[in-house]
């Protein structure tokens, strides 16, 4: 939910975030980053797990939760997705990988919270393809689906019989959405 009509800049969340308070950035608008539930969060750490794994297992790269990322200037864009991937050659050396990084990812995944909106889920996964990620996955626990989208592509929404692979950004990436659910929401 945007707060106010000023326009912020990434400069602006230093401050903002020194009071306790998360946000991100879309265009210049505060957006208000709340904590989440525990479908939520679940989901976030079991998609993780597995993403980690995979990328170290393969030396592909960096597997990041909640970093900021600026994807625009200008009016000024920076998400902080729920899991990034950066592949080893967009990587920039160590020393400059502090605080909000000027990096376009390679994965997004963003796990959908009851509360948000469609209209900000929306624009959120529409300013990451246009900033130049190349695949982005929205999970959604209560549905139990994953829909992926990526630039020239038809959106795709994965049920549990379904299986998600990571296309030519994580070659070989290979989960039946099914496995990742089931692991989270196991009914023993």
């Amino acid at each position: 939910m945007a707060l106010t009509t000023r326009r912020y800049t990434i400069e602006d969340l230093d401050t903002l975030t020194a009071a306790g308070q998360d946000y991100e950035l879309l265009r210049g608008q505060l957006i208000e980053v709340s904590p989440t539930g525990w479908d939520h969060g679940d989901s976030v750490a079991e998609i993780l797990a597995l993403l980690r794994m995979y990328v170290k297992a393969n030396q592909l790269g960096k597997v990041t939760t909640k970093n900021g990322f600026i994807l625009a200037r200008n009016p000024d864009v920076l998400f902080a997705p729920d899991i990034a991937y950066v592949s080893k050659a967009k990587l920039l050396p160590r020393a400059q990988l502090h605080g909000f990084v000027e990096l376009v990812p390679d994965l997004v995944v963003e796990v959908v919270a009851p509360s948000d909106r469609l209209s900000n889920v929306t624009a959120k996964t529409i300013e990451y393809l246009d900033a130049g990620v190349t695949l982005v996955w929205l999970v959604d626990p209560e549905q139990r689906t994953i829909s992926t989208f990526a630039p020239g592509q038809r959106v795709r929404t994965l049920h549990e019989a379904d299986e998600l692979d990571g296309g030519d950004i994580l070659p070989g990436f290979r989960v039946t959405v099914g496995e990742i659910f089931s692991s989270i929401f196991s009914d023993d």
